[in-house]
C-alpha cells in the first residue's frame, strides 16, 4: 500500500506539472493572439483557485487513504474523481483564459503551489506504517551497538603528589595486581562488546470486554552492559496501561518515540508482566484492534471474545487456530512471526443484528450404487448461503432408504423426524451461523433380501424402482448431478423419467466420476425439485470361466490315397496350475508321438480313452509348446465320394485355431464344410484353398507338415480366428 501510495503521487505530481506546463503556454499564444481582448475576471480566478483546490485535496486523499490502510476502493474513486475534474477543468480553462485576462495565467501556478504543500503535509501520513518498526529500531538498536572501552584508567587520583612517593612491593603481589587488572579491562570491553538488550519471548492474554480488548503481556528479556541504563520498550503507547512490574515488583515506565520505555540498570534475564487496554478501531460494522507491540523471536497470542459465530484473524499469524469452547464464546489462538504491530481484524456475528434473511441455494451430487440385493446412496449437497448467516439445513429423505451418516462442519447436530404429511425430513443445525458456502454429506442404504437371491437360483428377475432422490427444504432453487453406477451383476435399463435430463458422462463432476467405483452406465442433470426417474434391473447370469486356455492350436493333417491319413498336432498354452491334458481322439486313431517343449513325455489313457499327456508350469509366464502326432485311416478315395475328418478333442477352450490339409492332388474337391462340433463358443471360419499343386510351397509349418510325407498334395486352410 505504501509503494502504491507513494508511486500514485509521483504520477499525480508528474502529470500536473506538465499539464501546467502546457497550459502555460496555450495561455501566452492566446495572449499574444488576443490581447485585445482579454480582461481581468478576479471572481472567475477565484473560481479556479476553489475547483484546484479540491483537485489537490482529492489527490492528496488518496494517497492519505493508502496510508491510513483503508480499502483500495477508496483511492480507486479518488482517482477517478481527480480524473473527470482534470477533464472539467480543461474546457473551462479554454473559455476562462479569454475573459480572465493575465491574472488567469496565475490560476495554475497557485494550484501547482497548492498540490505541493498539501503533497508535502500528506507525505508524513503515508510514511506511518513504517512508524512501528522504525521507532522500535530507533530506541534499542543504538544501545547494541558496541562501545570502545579505553586501555587504561583515567580517573583521577584520591592522593596528591603521587609521583614524589615510592613503594616497594613484592613481585609476585605486584604481578598478582597486574593480572587481576588485565581480567578486569577484558571483563569490560566484553561486556561493552555484547548486546545490550535482547528480547527472548513475548505472550499476550487478552479478553474482549465492554468495547475494548484487556491485554495481559508477559515479556521475558536479556540486560547486558553492567552500570550502563537501559532503555526497554514494552508495548505502543496507544495502549493504556493498568499495571506494569518486574519479576513481580512494580516498575516506572515513561514515554518515548510512541512506545511505553523502562529504564533501568539491571543486568540478567527478567520477566516483565503488563496489563493494558486497547481501545478498538476501524470503520462500522467491524470490530478491530491494533497496536505496537516489541519484536520477539517467540511470539503467542491468546483472545477470547464473549461471543459465539465469531471469525477473528490477526495479520502476521504462522498458525492460528479458532475454537468454540462453549456457545456464547470464541477463543483464538496464533503464533506470529517476529513483528512490531499487533493487529487483529475480522470480527463479525453473521447471525446476529439486522433483519435479512438469509437466501440459500442448493446444488447436490449424488452417486447410486447398485448391487444385487442392496442400493446405496452418495450424496453431496453444497449450500450457498447469502445475505446473511443459517445454521438450520433440512433435507426430505426419500422413502425406504435408511439413513447411514450425515456429517458437516461447524458442529453440526442431526436429527431425523417426521414432518405433517408423513414424510421423513433430516433436520441439522450448526453450532453458530454459515455464511458463504457449506457442505452436507449424506449416506442412504437400502436393502432387499428377495433381489439377493435368497435360494442361491440364478433366475433373472426383474425389478423397478424409482431413483432414492433427496429434496432440500426451505432453499430458493435446487440443482444437482445423478449418477448410476453397477458394481454388481445387474443389468440397468432406464424405464421411465420427468424433469431430469440425460447426460453424457464426462458433463459430469470430477470429484463425482473419480469417487465412483464402477463404470458409470447413466447420468443426468436435473434443476428441480420435482424429479423422479425409475430403473429395471435384472440380475445376469453367471458363466463359469475357463482358468486355463490354449492360445493356438496348429494341425497339419496329410492324407494319403488309400484313406491313410497322419495327424500332427501343436499346442501352445500357459500353464499355471494344470499337471495334465487330455485329449479325445476319434475312432481309428492312433498315437505316434508326443514332446513337451522339444523333450518326449509318456502319454498314458484313461478309463474314458483320452489320451493324457503331462504339462510343466510356466516360468515366467513363458508359453509351453506340445507337439502331438495321430495316424487315422479312412475310405480310400475313389472317383466319386465324400469324406470327412475329424480332429481330438481338448479337455481346455482353445484361443485360436489354424487347421492346414493336405490332399491327393489327382482329385478334384469341391466344396468345403466345417462344423464346431461340441464347441460352445467359436469364432469365423473359413477355408482357404490355394491353386497350388505338386510340391507346395507352404511356409515354414508347410516344411514340417511335409517331413511327414505329404508329396505332390493339394492345400487347404482352416482358420478359427477365436475360440
Amino acid at each position: 500500500h505504501r509503494a502504491l501510495a507513494w508511486a500514485l503521487a509521483l504520477a499525480a505530481a508528474v502529470a500536473l506539472v506538465r499539464l501546467l506546463r502546457r497550459w502555460r503556454r496555450e495561455h501566452v499564444a492566446l495572449r499574444d493572439e488576443h490581447a485585445e481582448r482579454l480582461v481581468d475576471s478576479p471572481w472567475l480566478l477565484l473560481e479556479r483557485v476553489r475547483l484546484y483546490h479540491l483537485l489537490s485535496l482529492l489527490g492528496v486523499g488518496g494517497v492519505l487513504a493508502f496510508a491510513l490502510r483503508y480499502p483500495p476502493l477508496v483511492p480507486l474513486v479518488a482517482s477517478a474523481l481527480l480524473l473527470t475534474t482534470l477533464r472539467l477543468c480543461e474546457r473551462r480553462r479554454e473559455r476562462a483564459l479569454r475573459e480572465a485576462g493575465d491574472r488567469a495565467a496565475a490560476a495554475p501556478l497557485l494550484c501547482a503551489l497548492i498540490i505541493g504543500a498539501t503533497t508535502l503535509l500528506g507525505a508524513p501520513h503515508a510514511a506511518r506504517a513504517d512508524h512501528d518498526d522504525g521507532r522500535f529500531d530507533a530506541i534499542v538498536a543504538p544501545q547494541n551497538k558496541p562501545q570502545s572501552v579505553p586501555s587504561s584508567a583515567a580517573s583521577p587520583s584520591l592522593l596528591p603528589g603521587l609521583d614524589q612517593i615510592k613503594v616497594n612491593v613484592p613481585l609476585a603481589r605486584f604481578d598478582r595486581a597486574y593480572r587481576a587488572l588485565v581480567d578486569r579491562l577484558d571483563t569490560r570491553r566484553a561486556d561493552r562488546n555484547a548486546p545490550a538488550l535482547l528480547y527472548a519471548e513475548s505472550s499476550y492474554e487478552g479478553r474482549a470486554e465492554r468495547g475494548h480488548l484487556r491485554l495481559r503481556l508477559s515479556l521475558r528479556v536479556v540486560l547486558g552492559r553492567e552500570n550502563v541504563y537501559k532503555r526497554v520498550p514494552l508495548i505502543g503507547a496507544s495502549a493504556a496501561l493498568i499495571a506494569a512490574t518486574a519479576d513481580g515488583r512494580p516498575i516506572g515506565v515513561t514515554n518515548e518515540r510512541g512506545y511505553h520505555v523502562w529504564h533501568t540498570a539491571r543486568t540478567g534475564e527478567v520477566k516483565l508482566e503488563l496489563t493494558a487496554i486497547v481501545a478498538p478501531r476501524g470503520p462500522r460494522g467491524s470490530i478491530e484492534y491494533d497496536v505496537a507491540v516489541v519484536r520477539t523471536p517467540v511470539t503467542r497470542v491468546r483472545v477470547r471474545f464473549p461471543k459465539g459465530a465469531l471469525q477473528p484473524r490477526i495479520d502476521g499469524a504462522v498458525r492460528a487456530e479458532v475454537k468454540h469452547p462453549e456457545k456464547r464464546s470464541t477463543e483464538l489462538s496464533a503464533a506470529l512471526s517476529p513483528t512490531t504491530r499487533l493487529h487483529l481484524l475480522g470480527f463479525r456475528d453473521l447471525g446476529a443484528g439486522g433483519t435479512r434473511r438469509a437466501r440459500v441455494f442448493a446444488e447436490s451430487v449424488n452417486l447410486l450404487s447398485l448391487e444385487p440385493g442392496r442400493r446405496e446412496l452418495f450424496s453431496v449437497i453444497r449450500y450457498t448461503i447469502l445475505y446473511a448467516g443459517a445454521r438450520a439445513f433440512s433435507v426430505a429423505l426419500p422413502e425406504g432408504m435408511r439413513l447411514v451418516s450425515a456429517a458437516g462442519s461447524g458442529g453440526l447436530r442431526t436429527t431425523v423426524t417426521r414432518s405433517a404429511d408423513g414424510q421423513r425430513v433430516l433436520r441439522g443445525e450448526t453450532a453458530y451461523a454459515i455464511k458463504g458456502r457449506y457442505e452436507l454429506s449424506l449416506r442412504l442404504r437400502h436393502s432387499d433380501a428377495k433381489g439377493a437371491g435368497e435360494d442361491g437360483s440364478a433366475k433373472a428377475v426383474t425389478q423397478r424402482f424409482e431413483a432414492p432422490l433427496p429434496r432440500c427444504l426451505e432453499v430458493e432453487r435446487q440443482s444437482g448431478w445423478l449418477a448410476v453406477e453397477v458394481p454388481g451383476t445387474l443389468e440397468l435399463r432406464e424405464v421411465g423419467r420427468q424433469n431430469i435430463a440425460p447426460v453424457d458422462v464426462r458433463q459430469l463432476p470430477d470429484a463425482l466420476v473419480r469417487s465412483a467405483v464402477a463404470p458409470i452406465l447413466a447420468a443426468y442433470r436435473f434443476d428441480d425439485t420435482e424429479r423422479r426417474v425409475t430403473f429395471a434391473t435384472r440380475r445376469l447370469p453367471e458363466q463359469r470361466l475357463a482358468s486355463e486356455a490354449v492360445d493356438r492350436m496348429r494341425v497339419f493333417t496329410v492324407m494319403a490315397g488309400d484313406g491313410r491319413a497322419l495327424h500332427e498336432i501343436r499346442l501352445t498354452l500357459r500353464n499355471r496350475t494344470r499337471r495334465s491334458i487330455s485329449l479325445a481322439p476319434p475312432p481309428g486313431f492312433k498315437l505316434r508321438s508326443a514332446h513337451l517343449d522339444g523333450r518326449p513325455v509318456q502319454a498314458s489313457v484313461d478309463d474314458e480313452g483320452r489320451v493324457v499327456l503331462p504339462l510343466s508350469r510356466s516360468r515366467h509366464g513363458e508359453r509351453l509348446t506340445l507337439h502331438v502326432v495321430f495316424a487315422s485311416q479312412v475310405d480310400a478315395l475313389g472317383w466319386l465320394g465324400t469324406r470327412a475328418l475329424e480332429l481330438p478333442r481338448v479337455s481346455l477352450a482353445i484361443s485360436s485355431l489354424v487347421w492346414t490339409v493336405f490332399a491327393p492332388p489327382r482329385n478334384i474337391y469341391g466344396a468345403l464344410s466345417v462344423r464346431g462340433g461340441s464347441q460352445t463358443l467359436y469364432g469365423h471360419l473359413r477355408w482357404q484353398r490355394p491353386a497350388v499343386s505338386g510340391n507346395a510351397d507352404a511356409g515354414d509349418d508347410a516344411q514340417s507338415a511335409g517331413a511327414v510325407g505329404a508329396v505332390n498334395t493339394t492345400q487347404a486352410d482352416l482358420d478359427a480366428s477365436s475360440g
